[in-house]
Formats: structure tokens, sequence, C-alpha cells
């Protein structure tokens, strides 16, 4: 993946594979300035179980630390956290402290290791993704890798939301593609109520590969929409402006290219009635 592709991608999606990193300041792959995040934990060892602060600075190419980042979708900074086996998923919201670093509490359940996502702008359409390896101690329960059958279950129940996934033909890697998500009552029987825009989307979608090394972040697209909405770079302020475009949608759409074959977890998150609700599929992409 190359950071001409990343930055094609880069009006809805999030993209990259990216180095790793711990301590030391992660490779970002469609910089268009030298910029430099660092992560580390307080304490400095996690355990699971306990509460840690998680801790990104993003400096210049300088050594000065970068303030003021464009909001993105509501947040200056998102940050995805993964177990390695995709098989645990949260979305926080860092927030920038006096001493210009972002901050978030978390408290992982289980030990062993994780991927951080740090999703931001240190500029206008300027989308980068820093990633993180994070290691913590405590009991860590079985490894449970994605699997082809998985792939094979197109239908997911999330607190009372029926939501089933539907692709035109077979997924292919480097091809655009569109995923149809359909929401329903638990039932199948009547359309979703309540749906509300989140992050000023309708849905957002987080999509990392098998191995970690790629990670897309995709946009909410109306079905029957004049054209895909993929503003990730760029786009300032709230949900006001498409704040009554969920009423009486039941179907939305996910646009994006897989960078390559193999099988990738997807996590669809949306609002219903005030509650974030997240659907997990996963996808098998072929050559």
């Amino acid at each position: 993946m190359n950071a001409l592709r990343a930055m094609r991608n880069a009006g809805g999606l999030g993209l990259g594979a990216l180095g790793l990193a711990g301590t030391t300041p992660a490779r970002i792959e469609n910089s268009a300035a030298p910029v430099h995040p660092a992560f580390h934990t307080d304490p400095a060892v996690v355990i699971a179980g306990r509460p840690a602060t998680l801790i990104i600075t993003v400096k210049d190419g300088k050594g000065n630390t970068m303030r003021d980042l464009p909001i993105v979708h509501e947040k200056a900074m998102h940050l995805i956290i993964v177990a390695a086996d995709l098989n645990t998923f949260a979305h926080l919201h860092p927030e920038q402290g006096a001493d210009g670093s972002f901050r978030v509490q978390h408290t992982f359940r289980e030990g062993g290791a994780y991927l951080l996502y740090a999703d931001f702008a240190p500029g206008p359409a300027q989308p980068m993704i820093a990633k993180f390896n994070l290691v913590v101690n405590g009991e860590r329960r079985p490894a449970n890798p994605l699997t082809a059958r998985q792939a094979a279950l197109r239908t997911v129940i999330t607190d009372g939301t029926r939501v089933t996934l539907t692709a035109a033909g077979t997924l292919r890697a480097g091809r655009e593609t569109m995923l149809d998500f359909n929401l329903s009552e638990a039932d199948g029987r009547a359309p979703v109520t309540g749906l509300q825009p989140y992050l000023g989307e309708l849905a957002h979608f987080i999509i990392i590969g098998q191995e970690g090394a790629d990670f897309l972040h995709a946009h909410a697209v109306q079905k029957g929409a004049n054209r895909p909405r993929h503003d990730h770079a760029g786009h300032e302020g709230g949900s006001s402006a498409r704040s009554g475009s969920a009423a009486g949608i039941t179907t939305v759409s996910a646009h994006t290219v897989f960078p390559r074959p193999g099988l990738y977890k997807i996590w669809m998150q949306f609002q219903r009635a005030g509650r974030v609700l997240t659907a997990p599929f996963v996808v098998h992409v072929e050559n």
C-alpha cells in the first residue's frame, strides 16, 4: 500500500499499512509534512481490570507539540482499540490536555496483545492513521482468529436491531466496493425506527485486515443518494447539517476499497434512540 493509494482513498477513508510503535513515533504513510506521533501509558505497565491512561502526543518535524488539530467528525482524534485477534473493539475519543497530549482512560478486560489506531488530521485534508502496539498484563483468553466460516454469517442482532450485510458479487482486492447494511427490528418484520446521526454520519465503519496491517475508516452512504459522501478529511462541525436525515432510513451503505485479499473484520457503528450500537462482521476478499 503506497502513499498515492492512501491519498486516493482519503476522501472517504483513513487507510494505511503502518509501522509499529510502542512508545516510539509511529510511521505515517500518507503524511504531507513531517509528523511524529508518540504513545505511552500511565501507568507504564497496563494490567487487565485496572484503569490506565492512554497518552498520544503529536509533534511536527521540529519537535513541537501540535495543538488545535482540525475537528473531523466532531472530534480532534478518534482512537480505535482492538485485540490482536480482532475479537474485542473500542472506539474512544482522547481529549487534548494543557500539555498538548491527547489522553483517555480505558480499562482492558483481558491481558494480551492489542492494536491501537489513532485517526486524526494534523492539517486540513490530511487524514492520518498512527498505529501502536500495546501488551496488557493479566489473564489472557485463548486466541480466536478470524475464519472463513465467520465470513459466511451476514446477519447480526445487536441490542434489538437486526443488521444484514449484502454485497453485489464477490469482494475483490483493489476494486471499489459498495457494502449495503439493511436495518430492521430484531424480528426482521419491521423497519428500524429512531436512527440518528452518529459523529456527523448515518454510520461509521471501521475495517481492519486479519493481520492488523490494513485499516480503513468508511462513512455511511444513504442508499439512492446521487453520490457517495466521503468527507473523512476536513469535515468539521457536527451532525447539524444532516441531523434530520436519518428518519425513515432502513439501508445504509459503505463505499470502500480493500487493499489486498484476505479476511477483514468490519465494525458498523450507528446510533439509535440515543444509544450507540456496534454490529461486527467478517468478510472474505479475493484477488
